[in-house]
């Protein structure tokens, strides 16, 4: 026979007992159904108090509706929040032996309303006390400070109370201090601009200022350009980077002398192997004879003395006389001449004959 589920209820069942004063209660419970049959088991049983001859059944606790949810707990001081409402067991109250309702009668929920704060006088931690502002021995402060943002004041919070900074004295420490030095500074430009130069760069004693730092504070480096374009004068010959001048009309030494000057140039002054060679290569170059004749070059003896200087009196760094120069015949040879058919050495006469002479130029760019 087929079953079927039911509804489950209870079933109450109460006895009048005539030899006492109680009632006998019985509660099934009832969930199936077989056919025609409903199948019920003694849920639980008891003896009640008679009243006045009668079995009154009990009667059970019911929950009430639940109540409003009440504000949130969350105050200032905490992170988490909750709301609150409650029941009571009075729909219907138990009695007559009935039991009390089952459950909570109180129940909580987390809150998602924002609480805002009134908040003040919230400062940072004190910073470290800062060094002594006071030279070697001499009085002077330390001082460390706060600052008012931990929180900053809002929603009607007070400012922040006290002291933002503190000081203390002291006394400036005595202590060397060992210099150390600062970065390399970027490179010079190139002292020239062509050919080869020197760039130059710089670093200080300061990093921090104190005892002389080791080492250098100037470092050099060759730098190399492009090669010189290298030019000489209008009327001057180039000659291993020299220019160079030669007046066939024989003139006095300082005739000579005034004609280079006049200008912008200077009486050829001998002072190296370099310029010698460089004068010979010229006079190779421009002499339509074989050998040129003797010709005036700056030096002269000012003082008849046999102390030959320049034309404007500086000594003579280099020279070149044959084994038997300077003669000075009769105190009246004072002027030098080169003499190119003896080897290019030098030879003194008499400043006031006339032979040829050389005149000198810087090179232009």
């Amino acid at each position: 026979m087929p079953s079927k589920k039911v509804v489950p209820h209870h079933i109450q069942v109460i006895t009048k007992q005539p030899k006492n004063r109680f009632c006998s209660f019985f509660a099934f419970f009832c969930g199936l159904s077989i056919g025609s049959l409903t199948v019920c088991v003694v849920a639980y049983a008891y003896l009640i108090p008679r009243a006045e001859d009668k079995c009154i059944p009990p009667v059970y606790g019911e929950w009430s509706q639940w109540g409003s949810w009440g504000n949130c707990t969350q105050t200032c001081e905490t992170t988490e929040q909750f709301g609150t409402r409650f029941r009571t067991c009075t729909n219907p109250p138990p009695s007559g032996g009935g039991t009390k309702c089952i459950g909570e009668k109180e129940e909580y929920q987390t809150c998602t309303e924002a609480i805002l704060c009134s908040v003040g006088d919230g400062w940072t931690v004190w910073t470290e006390w800062s060094d002594c502002n006071a030279d070697c021995g001499k009085a002077g402060n330390s001082s460390r400070r706060r600052t008012c943002i931990e929180p900053i004041p809002h929603q009607g919070g007070a400012d922040c109370e006290r002291w933002s900074q503190q000081d203390v004295p002291c006394q400036g420490s005595c202590l060397e201090v060992s210099g150390n030095w600062s970065e390399w500074a970027i490179w010079s430009q190139c002292s020239v601009e062509c050919g080869q130069g020197n760039q130059t760069r710089t670093r200080n004693c300061t990093n921090p200022t104190g005892s002389d730092c080791q080492g250098e504070s100037m470092e050099q480096k060759t730098c190399i350009l492009d090669e010189c374009q290298v030019n000489c004068p209008h009327g001057f010959t180039l000659a291993s980077e020299k220019c160079f001048k030669y007046y066939r009309v024989g003139s006095s030494w300082q005739n000579a002398v005034d004609t280079c000057k006049g200008g912008g140039h200077q009486l050829i002054l001998i002072d190296s192997d370099l310029t010698l060679n460089a004068l010979k290569t010229f006079l190779n170059e421009t002499s339509d004879t074989v050998i040129p004749a003797p010709f005036w070059v700056d030096g002269i003896d000012l003082e008849h003395n046999g102390t030959f200087t320049t034309s404007v009196g500086a000594s003579l760094k280099w020279t070149n006389w044959s084994p038997d120069e300077p003669t000075n015949v009769v105190q009246q040879q004072n002027c030098i001449k080169v003499i190119p058919d003896q080897s290019y050495q030098w030879g003194d006469d008499n400043c006031n004959v006339d032979a040829p002479f050389i005149c000198e130029s810087d090179t232009v760019q």
